[in-house]
């Protein structure tokens, strides 16, 4: 990623479900754009807006953060987990990390 000729920051953020014609329209017309940004952004600012967040996240950082999403995840799953077992369950498992399936 660091070869700047080969790879480019400019399609990072299409989407990964296409969206339909119909709505494309919808959004054009309403004049809905994404701003350029570190994600999709191959001009000559693409350098500064990358090391301004490379402040935020490097890999001690993100590292860091992991117990907190980890938590938060757990928090919110034990929501869903039970509404599961107040209807009786669904077709889906929730399965924590490392639990015997």
């Amino acid at each position: 990623m660091l070869d700047t000729e080969r790879f480019f920051p400019d399609n990072t953020q299409h989407v990964v479900t296409p969206l339909p014609v119909s709505v494309l329209r919808i959004l054009a017309r309403a004049g809905f754009t994404i701003p350029p940004a570190l994600a999709n952004n191959g001009a000559p600012s693409h350098p500064g807006l990358r090391r301004v967040g490379t402040r935020f996240f490097n890999a001690q950082r993100v590292q860091a953060a992991i117990p907190v999403i980890d938590a938060v995840a757990d928090e919110l799953l034990d929501g869903v987990r039970g509404q599961l077992d107040s209807i009786g369950g669904c077709v889906c498992r929730l399965v924590r990390a490392g639990a015997a399936g």
